[in-house]
């Protein structure tokens, strides 16, 4: 913040950087899971293992 309390237009562009980068990720974040979850049951990893991925992988990437 800059000495009369305002964000400065680097710290407001590195933040809009952050908001983009994480924006990008979510959006593959699914085929990620996709591809994870298909190599898991290429390599006969128990069905148990594979939902528990399933349930945990979606939730891992909440911010708290």
């Amino acid at each position: 913040m800059s000495a009369d309390g305002q964000f400065t237009e680097q710290q407001i562009a590195s933040a809009q950087a952050k908001i983009d980068a994480r924006k990008r990720f979510e959006s593959v974040f699914p085929l990620l899971v996709d591809e994870l979850l298909s190599y898991l049951q290429s390599i006969g990893l128990p069905q148990n293992a594979i939902e528990w991925y399933k349930n945990v992988l979606p939730t891992s990437t909440n911010p708290g």
